[in-house]
């Protein structure tokens, strides 16, 4: 085998054989590597690198709907989220929708759209036109 190799223009090293009968070679690349690369851009961060924890989602929401209700006095509002946002949301009698309809003292609706991505949130007036913040 060594005999074989020695017209072979990549470094290689051939070593004896194990106590199963196999011979092990290694070698050298020769060719240059093909460089595919498959990339996508991140639903949560969109590129940046950085993402927000998710645990800081429902504290954003809050503090959305404290401003509207408390500052431009809306009666009812309606909110889109991501399908486990919404479970998180709702799950349980005493609810985090609940409570915020109970300190608030005003309708709140949520909904879940599977398009949106899990820190994605809209929301909605009475007339179901979209609130920007």
């Amino acid at each position: 085998m060594v005999e074989l190799m020695k017209n072979d223009r990549a470094k290689h090293t051939i070593l004896p054989l194990s106590k199963f009968c196999l011979m092990q070679i290694t070698r050298q690349r020769v060719r240059p590597e093909l460089q595919i690369t498959n990339t996508e851009t991140c639903p949560h961060c969109n590129g940046s690198g950085v993402a927000q924890p998710s645990l800081l989602l429902i504290d954003h929401v809050y503090e959305d709907l404290s401003y509207l209700f408390k500052e431009l006095n809306y009666k009812e509002l309606k909110i889109k989220v991501h399908p486990f946002v919404e479970s998180h949301l709702q799950r349980g009698w005493w609810s985090l929708r609940y409570q915020w309809m109970w300190e608030f003292k005003k309708r709140i609706n949520i909904s879940s759209d599977a398009a949106l991505s899990l820190m994605d949130y809209h929301i909605y007036n009475k007339e179901g036109e979209e609130i920007e913040l």
